[in-house]
């Protein structure tokens, strides 16, 4: 008789044999129609990728840049002490799930990291609106262990709600194959928008969606280039025959379609020879005095904007104009990254708390999160930093050990770094005294809460030092108020004099 614990074990850690066809491809019967379909991320027909909306170069481009840009930061579980500080719990079992979400199984073998699957989260995400991961359980088919998480391409997958149901939704139905659909359990999918749709909030905004005018534009424009450079960089022709010439409709076409013979895109540089007095001149503009450059701008400047990168970023022309130099160029790259990447790391790792954490903890001190301390666009210049923290130690709002850990430096020996450092005193030109009344200042020993004329005054005696200021300054006050008044009077008396 077998082992009850080893039976429980295996019922705990083996898949569920609702699982086990859809996701081993080891296994001969798998339905390899359905893994391709993973990779799907905008047309399910596998035309040519240029009638595709992520075909567009500048599309691309775009994509490229979010979807590299989008696996900097890792994926880290937090764990929240007394005081509230977070700080990374490399050991949690969370945490070795995240670090490799799609492992290698009895019988099956992952074929994706966590680095694919953030590229292609972030890609799906800006193609559709929507990314899907379905959890693979051991066990229980919808309460047991996720094992694994496999992309689903948004063409294949969306959320459903039956008619008349008060559910917002009530599953997800999958397209395990043509014509074929399977309903997945809500609580089996990590579903990741890119914001929400008023038109159906179950999605996401899509903005490939948007962008339909500004791709078909640049597709018509590189289609006319194409055809402009085929042609030998001349617009049109048009053959002119003399007034007098008796041609016929058929003779037209015979000449038409000599002179096409002769300069197509397979003859250009070849010569042509035209009888009967026939001139051939160009019809339209000559490429130099087309703009094509404006042609790809608009459409490019428009992409970027939509699709959230900086034209820079996506190294597009229409951006790399703008930014000839290299501190120009990091300062867009840093912006990029606070104004697009770090809030959209914020909005996946809410999904990542709300429908994965719970699989594997119910500790509310527990969190999953972007671990953003490595991200170099977001990361303080050096000498900025040892500046603020140097001037922070001078005045006495960070003790030394307090600075050299936020630089990332240990404590010093001794415990000295918790100890302030003294401040220097204050120059003889800034004592506060007289040396009528007999009073000077010492250091003080004291906070100092108040300054007049740029001088400083302890807390203990600020308002006998103020007087004594005042009672200083009475004297010369007096003199000049004197010196004044009787310039005054002499002023009016040799005004009377001479009018009288």
């Amino acid at each position: 008789m077998a082992n009850p614990l080893t039976r429980a074990w295996s019922y705990i850690t083996s898949p569920h044999p609702s699982v086990q066809k859809k996701f081993y491809p080891a296994d001969p019967a798998q339905n390899w129609e359905q893994i391709n379909s993973l990779v799907y991320t905008f047309r399910r027909d596998g035309d040519a990728y240029g009638r595709s909306g992520d075909g567009n170069s500048g599309v691309f481009a775009c994509l490229m840049a979010l979807s590299l840009g989008s696996i900097e930061a890792p994926l880290t579980v937090f764990r929240k002490d007394a005081d509230g500080k977070k700080e990374p719990d490399r050991n949690n079992p969370l945490q070795a799930f995240l670090d490799d979400p799609n492992p290698t199984l009895p019988t099956s073998q992952g074929v994706f990291d966590p680095l694919e699957l953030e590229f292609w989260k972030t890609w799906a995400k800006h193609c559709n609106g929507n990314a899907y991961f379905l959890k693979v359980r051991a066990g229980s088919s919808t309460t047991g262990n996720v094992v694994q998480l496999w992309p689903v391409s948004p063409t294949l997958i969306r959320p459903w709600t039956e008619k008349g149901s008060s559910q917002f939704i009530d599953y997800y139905r999958y397209e395990v194959k043509p014509g074929v659909y399977e309903q997945v359990p809500v609580e089996n999918v990590i579903h990741f928008r890119l914001g929400v749709d008023d038109r159906d909030p179950r999605l996401g905004l899509s903005p490939l969606a948007r962008l339909v005018r500004e791709i078909s534009s640049d597709a018509e424009a590189m289609r006319f280039q194409d055809q402009l450079l085929g042609n030998y960089g001349i617009p049109g022709l048009v053959v002119e025959v003399p007034a007098d010439t008796d041609m016929t409709n058929e003779q037209a076409e015979q000449l038409k379609e000599g002179v096409g013979q002769a300069f197509n895109t397979e003859n250009r540089g070849k010569v042509g020879v035209l009888r009967g007095g026939a001139q051939m001149k160009q019809f339209g503009l000559p490429p130099a005095q087309l703009d094509l450059t404006a042609l790809h701008n608009i459409p490019e400047a428009r992409i970027c904007a939509v699709m959230g990168v900086h034209p820079a970023v996506a190294m597009l022309s229409v951006g790399l104009a703008q930014t000839a130099n290299y501190a120009s160029l990091r300062a867009v790259y840093e912006a990029f990254t606070e104004r697009k990447l770090v809030p959209n790391w914020r909005m996946d790792q809410a999904k990542w708390q709300k429908w994965l954490t719970p699989d594997f903890t119910s500790d509310p001190n527990i969190s999953i999160e972007y671990d953003l301390s490595d991200v170099r666009a977001l990361q303080e210049d050096q000498d900025a930093l040892y500046a603020r923290l140097d001037n922070a130690v001078k005045t006495g709002w960070l003790l030394p050990d307090e600075a050299r850990s936020e630089a990332g430096f240990p404590p010093m020996a001794d415990g000295l770094g918790m100890q302030p450092i003294a401040k220097p005193a204050a120059p003889p030109s800034e004592q506060i005294g007289s040396e009528q009344t007999g009073r000077t200042s010492q250091t003080p020993k004291t906070p100092v809460s108040a300054t007049q004329g740029g001088k400083a005054f302890p807390l203990d005696t600020w308002t006998e030092d103020l007087q004594s200021v005042i009672e200083d300054a009475v004297p010369m006050f007096t003199e000049q108020l004197e010196r004044y008044q009787n310039g005054v009077k002499r002023r009016v008396k040799r005004s009377l004099i001479s009018r009288g």
